[in-house]
């Protein structure tokens, strides 16, 4: 399976310098770099690459936007693999991988197993679709099920009660196994790539929790989104958004809600339809 690898990148010298090195050994069609106007010199350090093409911003426009400039690209093949450019790579056989994965035609994203630096793996790996009310109830379950972690019995009991709402408790368990879900992480997922042509990319007014956007509307096509455990990277994270973040996942959340749930009153009255 031809796979393009679409490396995102804003001022991410630091995570390039291990990310770039390791994708140019794998067998893969192209390794593009797709730049908002960064500010370091990880664009010249991506030149210095024969293998990596490098496609410059002219200004910056977020995450989604800086994906979607992978659009004006013709040969792309079939499957779209975008990493974040703090990604440290851990498998090396994605393409491999991705043969499988996609044998079924209904599977149009999958998403890989992210841990963060520490070496646990990251609670938004995956999840249920974001719905306000929802998501504040997998919130009181998700730091319940951190404060008993360490009690198996305690523990257990909150995952059966939160794996409705909330698969990170399962996450932190380690119970890692491939499963159909509603969202998986922007920061290292594959797409078949018309499925991406065919939806228009991201929402580029999101810069924040735009993966649970494209996989809702991907989703509402009839096909599937998937998380795999082959698929493994490390998240560095490294802060590439001056301190915004905060910021950027409170917008995100409000434009999500109004966008796909509408009024509090017809967000109420869907809760209970969930799941």
């Amino acid at each position: 399976m031809n796979v393009t690898v679409v490396v995102t990148n804003y001022n991410g010298l630091e995570g390039l310098k291990g990310l770039l090195p390791g994708l140019i050994q794998g067998d893969y069609l192209n390794i593009y770099l797709v730049d908002d106007c960064s500010r370091d010199q990880s664009v010249a350090y991506a030149k210095g690459f024969q293998k990596v093409a490098v496609i410059e911003g002219e200004k910056n426009v977020g995450p989604s936007g800086n994906r979607n400039r992978i659009l004006q690209e013709k040969d792309l093949g079939e499957v779209l693999w975008f990493i974040d450019a703090d990604m440290e790579l851990i498998t090396r056989n994605t393409g491999i991988v991705a043969e499988r994965l996609f044998r079924d035609p209904k599977v149009a994203m999958v998403g890989g197993l992210i841990f963060n630096r520490n070496g646990k793996p990251m609670y938004w790996n995956y999840g249920f679709e974001k719905h306000p009310l929802r998501d504040r109830v997998a919130k009181f379950y998700g730091r319940l099920g951190k404060r008993f972690e360490h009690n198996r019995k305690v523990h257990g009991f909150i995952r059966r009660r939160a794996i409705k709402y909330f698969y990170g408790v399962e996450i932190d368990a380690g119970n890692h196994q491939e499963r159909v879900v509603e969202w998986v992480a922007e920061g290292s997922f594959l797409a078949r790539t018309d499925i991406f042509r065919k939806v228009g990319g991201f929402d580029e007014k999101m810069r924040y929790h735009e993966a649970h956007d494209i996989c809702k509307r991907i989703r509402q096509l009839g096909l599937i989104i998937k998380f795999s455990p082959e698929i493994v990277t490390r998240h560095l994270e490294i802060d590439c958004r001056d301190g915004g973040k905060p910021r950027d996942w409170k917008t995100g959340d409000q434009y999500f809600y109004k966008k796909h749930w509408g009024t509090p009153k017809n967000a109420l009255k869907n809760f209970f339809r969930l799941g």
